[in-house]
């Protein structure tokens, strides 16, 4: 996967913030998600902008998604270091995971400060992975 540049990423961050927008506008208001990750799935392929899923934009932005450390998720993250450690097979639910969370967060940003600390924090995750010393995780 190839790295993106900051303006990518806001153009990728501001056409998903959109888009959830446009599309949680139209869902009727007496639906009710059991989580984030039902959100997520719920609205993953839907389109975006017009052009591509929501899946397909989350795709690209992937390496940049920030995880929110919660017991379960590091769990998650110890047993995937485990099993590639083990040359088993990762496990997809940590990221499905963190999409959820991060859809859903994108989605729950109300106030500028709020969508400002998401686009700092994947600003700052991409910074990260494109410096020298952290190259070889992108």
């Amino acid at each position: 996967m190839r790295a993106i540049t900051q303006q990518e990423l806001s153009a990728c961050l501001s056409r998903l913030k959109k888009s959830i927008n446009g599309i949680c506008s139209q869902l009727p208001k007496n639906i009710v998600f059991f989580n984030a990750a039902s959100f997520y799935f719920h609205i993953r392929d839907m389109t975006c902008c017009g052009r591509l899923s929501i899946e397909e934009l989350l795709s690209r932005i992937e390496p940049y998604i920030p995880i929110r450390l919660t017991q379960e998720m590091f769990d998650m993250f110890l047993d995937n270091i485990l099993a590639a450690k083990n040359g088993e097979d990762l496990n997809a639910e940590l990221m499905v995971k963190a999409k959820g969370d991060f859809v859903y967060a994108v989605h729950d940003a109300d106030s500028p400060e709020e969508w400002a600390a998401i686009v700092n924090t994947c600003e700052s995750i991409r910074e990260m992975k494109e410096s020298r010393a952290y190259s070889t995780l992108v």
